[in-house]
């Protein structure tokens, strides 16, 4: 029986037991294998044990997702749980199994190969074991910390010195600290790095950002009960580590709070920061240094740049905050910027130090996350965590020996493929782009790069000498406190060197291996899908078509979007930030463009106190709109491959249609559930629309969806892609 519409489903419900308990009779095209066993057991554990009673086209998220939010409980340490989370836990577990387990010498490569191979085990091995040695990490206490803080009092003591008798002396000074912090990946009131520039993605640049704070937005620095409890943590970090005055520890917290909030208040916000338009100010050096007379940002940039690199231009990336930074500068104590130093000192380097060390710094993160107050998520989570991040590649090289086939890396691309030719296609039928247009978005489909899996370029992961030779200059060590530093200066060191370096798109961003998300870059017009995003429940080789197609594949849809959304469309097939639009398909587009961001903004949540909070609509754009036609994109793919190869339909799900099982394949990618301190922060600051909204706004905007489960509207709510 075709269940489209909700009466059969009310229907259904008098003649079959609900969630799993009880299965309708097995049909001659139902997959009864293990695999489709197992996601199928998934899917009835995700939907609303009582979803026959639930009309999808008016309560989607509650249909598909509220099995799942009833039989799933947070641990302490999680904001969010969800598909997501769960995928990222199998991940885990591999990696606590490679780190924790002995050494698999079953490798057939080279002898060179093996060495290296060796090598870069025994490197991971001996990051991990300094993590896990909490008995050492507790003996130096803060003592590694205090000897930072002592050299910045030699660097810019919170009183004057007797030489500071100018201004231009006191602009060295100043000038002087702020690189001697940027060279310990301490940023604070300057963020200066390399960057690519966005009109010629052939070219390296520099680019200048705004200053540093400690709390995620700017309306925390207007909660009084926010900031009690930060200035709480302030006052107890500056107790534990000292180097401010020490009569007076309330006074300097407060100073470095109400900095911060100068800062924030400055800077562009959430939505204006995520417009090219806006961050895209190429200028001349000199002009850049003029902006802030009380620094030598010449000097800043000059100090850090190899030589041999010259430098024609600085990309201002907040014009408003550098037009301020003077006048903050000038109002502000020589001890409140020196503690303002200090704290963020704290902040950067607490992630090296002993918990009972840094104890007021977790507490209130987990306050401002919802959690509870004492939680310490376990210790091997920490130390994997680490070892991702200071030498992911290593470790995504024996994550993807154990978990990742070359047959998946396979179907993987030829997902992504597939879904590249339909958005082509696609366009052809679209009466709002002229035939100028939609040729050169052609093109620009054509010409995105996509990378699956693992990094084949600097470094060549599945190459171990190329590995060994990218990670030599990390030097591993038994100090804990010691690796967190020798990788910061590694990454830091590398990036400016790279200044000097071919631009290579096939080289990844920082997202390992081993991370659960997708990526696209305007700049390189390159989609990215680490390999741990390609596992069950929302991909798999021995699973109908439309269960990876609707998982996986509107994550490769919706990243191939971003390259038309609010912001992708404003980089050419070269990834050149410049118009390639007629002004008719440009009014056109921002017209349809509206629509998602109208849409999104009558969506609320519920706050901490019970207050209503809209998602914000200019915020979430881009991600909306990527949801839309990543939805739409990936079900004309998987439709296609349905008709050269008819999927089965999964045991206990047979009440459901096939293009309705793709659908409910997407919601479960997209089920689960925040807590609500979380949810508060990420509507003021997650281009993302919460869970749950972002569930139910994607299909609301699909009408294959409509069609698929016979809804009496058919229209989507708003279409773009």
């Amino acid at each position: 029986m075709k269940a489209n519409n909700f009466s059969l489903f009310i229907l259904s419900a008098l003649v079959s037991s609900e969630f799993d308990v009880v299965r309708s009779a097995v049909t001659p095209n139902t997959c009864t294998s293990a695999a489709c066993e197992a996601v199928a057991t998934t899917i009835l554990k995700t939907l609303a044990p009582n979803s026959t009673m639930i009309d999808p086209c008016q309560q989607w998220d509650q249909f598909v997702c509220e099995g799942f939010r009833q039989s799933h409980d947070y641990r302490p340490e999680q904001t969010f749980v969800g598909t997501r989370s769960i995928m990222s836990d199998t991940v885990r577990a591999v990696v606590r199994d490679v780190l924790e387990g002995p050494f698999n010498d079953n490798f057939t490569g080279s002898a060179t190969n093996r060495t290296s191979r060796k090598a870069n085990y025994d490197k991971m091995k001996a990051v991990y074991a300094s993590c896990m040695d909490e008995d050492s990490i507790k003996k130096v206490g803060a003592t590694s910390l205090r000897d930072v803080l002592n050299e910045l009092e030699t660097r810019y003591p919170r009183k004057s010195p007797s030489n500071v008798t100018s201004q231009s002396v006191a602009k060295a000074e100043l000038t002087n600290v702020l690189l001697w912090l940027a060279q310990n990946s301490v940023t604070t009131l300057i963020r200066a790095s390399p960057s690519i520039d966005n009109n010629d993605p052939s070219l390296r640049t520099l680019t200048i950002d705004a200053g540093r704070v400690g709390l995620p937005s700017k309306e925390f620095y207007n909660k009084t009960s926010i900031l009690s409890n930060y200035s709480r943590t302030i006052v107890q970090m500056f107790e534990i580590v000292g180097h401010v005055a020490e009569d007076n520890t309330s006074k300097s917290a407060q100073d470095v709070i109400e900095l911060e909030a100068k800062i924030k208040r400055a800077s562009a916000d959430n939505v204006k920061s995520r417009d090219v338009e806006y961050y895209y100010k190429p200028m001349l050096l000199a002009d850049v240094d003029n902006l802030v007379p009380e620094v030598s940002i010449a000097d800043l940039f000059k100090a850090q740049v190899p030589q041999g690199f010259k430098i024609q231009n600085v990309i201002l990336s907040d014009s408003d905050y550098y037009g301020n930074l003077s006048d903050i500068i000038k109002s502000t104590s020589r001890e409140a910027l020196h503690d303002y130093f200090v704290w963020h000192i704290i902040k950067n380097m607490a992630g090296g130090l002993h918990e009972d060390v840094i104890k007021p710094l977790r507490i209130f993160g987990n306050q401002l996350a919802g959690r509870p107050d004492e939680t310490i998520p376990e210790r091997w989570k920490i130390c994997a965590d680490d070892v991702d991040s200071f030498i992911g590649w290593i470790l995504s090289g024996f994550y993807i020996e154990r978990a990742f086939s070359p047959q998946a890396k396979e179907y993987g691309e030829k997902i992504v493929n597939d879904i590249r030719a339909v958005f082509s296609d696609r366009l052809k039928d679209l009466d709002w782009m002229s035939d100028a247009v939609k040729e050169k978005a052609a093109r620009k489909v054509v010409n995105i790069l996509p990378q699956l899996g693992y990094s084949t370029a600097l470094p060549i992961m599945l190459d171990h000498v190329d590995v060994d030779r990218y990670y030599k200059p990390f030097e591993a060590s038994k100090s804990y406190f010691d690796n967190d530093r020798s990788n910061s200066k590694f990454v830091y060191k590398r990036s400016w060197d790279d200044l000097l370096t071919a631009v290579n798109p096939d080289r990844w961003a920082r997202m390992t291996a081993t991370t659960v998300n997708a990526n696209f870059n305007s700049v390189y017009n390159r989609i990215s899908f680490p390999a741990a995003g390609l596992q069950s429940p929302v991909f798999g080789l021995e699973l109908p078509e439309y269960i990876s197609f609707g998982g996986f594949g509107t994550t490769a849809g919706h990243e191939l979007t971003h390259g038309f959304d609010n912001s992708g469309s404003k980089y050419d097939e070269n990834g050149r930030y410049q118009n390639w639009w007629d002004n008719s398909t440009l009014s056109a587009f921002k017209s349809r463009a509206q629509c998602f961001i109208d849409q999104y903004n009558n969506y609320t949540i519920r706050g901490v106190d019970g207050e209503v909070l809209h998602v914000n609509g200019k915020l979430t754009q881009g991600e909306n709109i990527a949801d839309a036609g990543g939805l739409a994109s990936s079900f004309a793919a998987w439709q296609k491959r349905d008709k050269q190869d008819p999927n089965p339909l999964l045991p206990g799900l047979e009440r459901f249609t096939k293009e309705q099982l793709f659908f409910i394949s997407n919601g479960v990618w997209r089920c689960g559930k925040t807590r609500t301190e979380e949810a508060v922060k990420n509507v003021l600051t997650d281009p993302h629309s919460p869970t749950g909204i972002r569930t139910t706004g994607g299909v609301a905007n699909s009408k294959e969806f409509r069609k698929a489960f016979d809804c009496p509207i058919k229209k989507p709510t708003c279409e773009l892609w």
